[in-house]
């Protein structure tokens, strides 16, 4: 969740790819966040990250559309979030890319590898 650690990945390195946070749930980053008395999917998302692990997805998903309306998280940056994103999907085969740059979900049965191996069984049941 360090912002400059996120600037050295991507302004010296200029890693192009997609950041994922580890667990919001694990204790010292909880802390920190009730010290600082923030959300700590807003600190993530303020850091960088482009995709977050929380199981406070109710609290988090409008904590951070709170942010992006009250101008704290950058609709930009959001944006270029949900780009890495997408490429990355691409990559992946789990959707196609035109020529326009609009995706659309791809046929799960070309690559089933991918969705069968990383989503656990009580996570289909509940998609």
């Amino acid at each position: 969740m360090s912002k400059p650690v996120h600037q050295l990945l991507r302004r010296d390195l200029h890693f192009k790819g997609v950041i994922i946070t580890d667990d919001l749930a694990m204790d010292a980053i909880k802390e920190y966040a009730k010290q600082t008395n923030q959300n700590v999917a807003v600190l993530a998302v303020e850091a960088g990250n482009d995709m977050l692990l929380t199981n406070d997805y109710r609290t988090d998903i409008p904590a951070i559309k709170q942010a992006v309306a009250n101008g704290t998280i950058s609709v930009h940056q959001l944006n270029q979030s949900v780009t890495r994103i997408l490429r990355l999907k691409a990559k992946l085969g789990l959707i196609n890319i035109d020529k326009r740059g609009y995706g659309k979900t791809s046929s799960f049965s070309r690559n089933p590898f991918l969705v069968f191996t990383t989503v656990s069984p009580n996570h289909r049941s509940s998609a």
